[in-house]
């Protein structure tokens, strides 16, 4: 008989990246932090579309990685070497504070746009921390500092995105489909670390729950199957985790914010009603269900015909 595959062992490269940084800079992040998620208690603030608000962004940000301190700065750029799609980019640390780089034409998606700006200020947390040696930090690295600080539920989604949409044009009826993956990592490996970390905090139902709610539709089925793998101790010893006892306290979540202005972030977070939603398939008299399986997706954006009726 076959012996069973670990489940660690396809993402064994970036579990040694993080087991390595917890090493290094302490557990309190990757077990104390607040996990952020899509809603106005972490992200209150009025989104333009400009860089006053990709400044209130990158601090907002900088406050949740430890680096309340930090001051960000926000420039917009036209260098040449810039990618002018480019929605923002760390161009380095002065004293105390964090200077971003803008060339304001790629600010379009807002998830991609909060998404690079959660890599970009674990880009300044690796610098600040001297982690890289004055070196260029690896994507993979960049992408495990995420989940490390707490970002995770934003990078995971943001490292895969379907979304389908259809409009009927006369008698005939338009869909069309789009997909985009981002980051330094797949949405498996995102979404298995992200389970590691709510594995290493024992995490009761309801805090599950929470994040699962918050997922795209194929990062939260790897995300579910990952954590029923993940055993608490085993994740501990995986990652050199020290005793629990010793573990710090929990920071207190935001206070809970109700916004009402209609250019919050939250609109810009909040994933879409399933783009993908869930189908029912009767066979042999048992439904089945996709709402809990993995959907793949075709790659590339494409746009089908169809007779309206």
């Amino acid at each position: 008989m076959a012996l069973r595959a670990s489940p660690w062992e396809p993402h064994a490269s970036a579990v040694d990246e993080l087991a390595a940084l917890i090493a290094r800079q302490g557990i309190e992040p990757f077990v104390a932090a607040p996990l952020l998620e899509p809603n106005d208690r972490f992200f209150p603030d009025e989104w333009h579309g400009d860089d006053s608000s990709l400044a209130r962004l990158a601090k907002r940000f900088l406050e949740y990685a430890g680096l309340g301190a930090y001051d960000a700065v926000v420039e917009c750029r036209t260098d040449a070497e810039i990618d002018p799609a480019a929605a923002v980019w760390l161009v380095g640390v002065d004293g105390t504070t964090c200077r971003f780089g803008t060339t304001l034409a790629g600010l379009d998606d807002p998830m991609i746009v909060v998404a690079t700006v959660a890599y970009e200020v674990a880009r300044a947390y690796r610098t600040i921390q001297d982690l890289d040696d004055s070196q260029e930090p690896s994507a993979g690295a960049l992408a495990v500092t995420t989940i490390y600080l707490g970002f995770g539920i934003v990078t995971t989604n943001a490292s895969y995105q379907y979304r389908a949409t259809g409009e009927l044009r006369g008698q005939v009826a338009i869909t069309t489909w789009s997909h985009k993956q981002f980051g330094g990592l797949s949405p498996e490996t995102m979404s298995f670390l992200l389970a590691a970390q709510l594995g290493a905090r024992d995490a009761t139902s309801k805090q599950f729950r929470s994040v699962v709610d918050e997922l795209e539709p194929n990062q939260r089925s790897y995300f579910e199957a990952a954590f029923r793998e993940l055993m608490p101790a085993d994740v501990v010893d995986r990652l050199r985790l020290p005793d629990r006892a010793t573990w710090p306290a929990e920071r207190p979540l935001p206070p809970d914010r109700k916004v009402s202005n209609a250019r919050s972030l939250l609109g810009a977070l909040r994933r879409p009603a399933d783009a993908v939603p869930a189908m029912t398939v009767v066979r042999g008299g048992r439904d089945r269900s996709n709402s809990t399986r993995a959907t793949f997706l075709v790659k590339g954006t494409t746009a089908s015909k169809g007779l309206g009726l």
